[in-house]
């Protein structure tokens, strides 16, 4: 359900293997995807990296694809998994991510459009 997007690029912190997953910042400020479950993220990764120091396209704005790390809800506030998928928000503790504007009976690997809304924690 992916439409017009705002996109930045920012260089791999390390080889990207999956698109369509949540991203953060390194230490030196290079993209690599969330690895904490409920972390904040920058935007959603967009393309894969072979390798570290490639540029990669990360959306920060509109409606984007995001891969699912369990079944949602359309409507549904998301955040992250350990592996940078979506999943609700489960606790006061997870950054709310964005919105779900679609919903998904079909479990982890599904992809989704979702409204990038980060909130902060929940």
């Amino acid at each position: 359900m992916e439409n017009k997007i705002q996109r930045v690029t920012f260089p791999s912190g390390s080889a990207i293997t999956a698109q369509y997953r949540f991203g953060k910042l390194d230490s030196e400020g290079k993209i690599v995807p969330c690895s904490v479950d409920g972390e904040k993220a920058v935007g959603v990764i967009q393309e894969k990296a072979a390798d570290s120091n490639r540029e990669v396209a990360v959306g920060i704005g509109g409606i984007m694809d995001v891969e699912c790390g369990t079944n949602i809800t359309a409507g549904a506030r998301v955040s992250t998994d350990s592996q940078g998928r979506a999943v609700p928000v489960g606790s006061s503790d997870d950054n709310s991510l964005g919105v779900a504007v679609e919903g998904n009976a079909g479990g982890a690997g599904a992809i989704i459009g979702i409204l990038w809304q980060p909130l902060g924690t929940a």
